[in-house]
């Protein structure tokens, strides 16, 4: 489902816990969050406004993961990749320790 991306994972699992689908709304509040967390400017947001609007044409207003994953992956991921450009911290990986290796 999200596999493909950690930080897609920690994010739906630190806003939506075991749900597999939420609404557009509910969503696109948790990005706005996560972006004002991550010190993002809200011009950021204000900027993705059209990626928004087709993935919320796309996806019907539910979101799933399930049906999404690829999107969704691809929203948190822009939101990464600006933290990352402004030198801030990753707010979804601040507050988790990542462990390599077996046990």
């Amino acid at each position: 489902m999200l596999s493909g991306s950690v930080d897609a994972q920690l994010f739906w699992l630190s806003y939506f816990k075991p749900q597999l689908s939420c609404s557009a709304d509910e969503f696109f509040q948790a990005i706005k969050e996560l972006a004002e967390i991550n010190n993002l400017q809200p011009s950021f947001v204000a900027s993705q406004y059209r990626q928004f609007d087709s993935f919320i044409s796309e996806c019907k207003y539910v979101v799933s993961v399930q049906e999404h994953a690829s999107m969704i992956q691809q929203v948190v991921d822009n939101v990464i990749a600006e933290t990352a450009k402004k030198g801030s911290i990753n707010s979804l990986r601040h507050h988790l320790k990542l462990y390599q290796g077996g046990w």
